[in-house]
């Protein structure tokens, strides 16, 4: 993040694509990063250092420990029935 020209700069190789980008703060974007960096402080006085902006207790924030590890192990599957019910009745 560079605060002072309000950007966010994601390296190459950071992201799905494995392409690089860079894009402008929304105030929005700016609140919620600040959020983070006082909640950052916090922790880092407390001794832990948290290498993401998006956490949850250090790891990535994104699907649940628990999910992630159904879907690695191959006990869950995104095309699922049970993950995606329907609203249309019974299905033949």
């Amino acid at each position: 993040m560079d605060w002072e020209s309000r950007v966010v700069r994601l390296d190459p190789g950071s992201t799905k694509n494995r392409d690089g980008r860079t894009f402008p703060f929304t105030a929005e974007l700016e609140r919620t990063l600040h959020e983070h960096l006082v909640e950052h402080d916090r922790l880092k006085q407390d001794g832990r250092i948290i290498a993401r902006v998006f956490h949850r207790d250090g790891e990535p924030k994104g699907l649940p420990r628990r999910v992630r590890e159904r879907l690695q192990s191959g006990r869950l599957s995104w095309s699922h029935p049970a993950r995606f019910p329907t609203t249309d009745g019974p299905q033949s």
